[in-house]
């Protein structure tokens, strides 16, 4: 598991282009993949935040929280947009950061943004 600051040191241009497609609406926004507990994902669209050289999400009580305190797994990608067809993701396990466990550490194998192809 690497900080944000880590990353951006290991790898800067990535790291850049995470934060900004992280950021391309104003708010840092997302889709949080979870796992229910039936085993099936569940997709959430949510806001997050790099701050102090950390990923976090902020989650009121939901069932994407309630995922994540019963499994942890999870995959956050950032939102498509087909004019230009970007994108930034994270998976691992998320953990509590926070007292009240609304806000959670994000926190996984970050992979690099690439251009989508094209739609048919």
């Amino acid at each position: 598991m690497v900080s944000w600051a880590e990353f951006e040191t290991a790898a800067p241009e990535i790291a850049k282009e995470g934060r900004r497609l992280l950021y391309a609406r104003g708010d840092a926004e997302a889709l949080l993949a979870t796992v229910r507990g039936d085993g099936l994902p569940r997709i959430h669209p949510i806001n997050v935040g790099v701050v102090d050289d950390r990923l976090y999400a902020f989650l009121l009580p939901s069932a994407k929280r309630s995922d994540l305190e019963q499994d942890g797994r999870y995959a956050l990608h950032t939102h498509q947009d087909p004019a230009a067809p970007d994108e930034f993701s994270v998976r691992g396990r998320a953990h509590v950061a926070a007292r009240g466990r609304s806000v959670w550490r994000i926190r996984g194998p970050i992979q690099a943004p690439s251009r989508a192809h094209p739609p048919f």
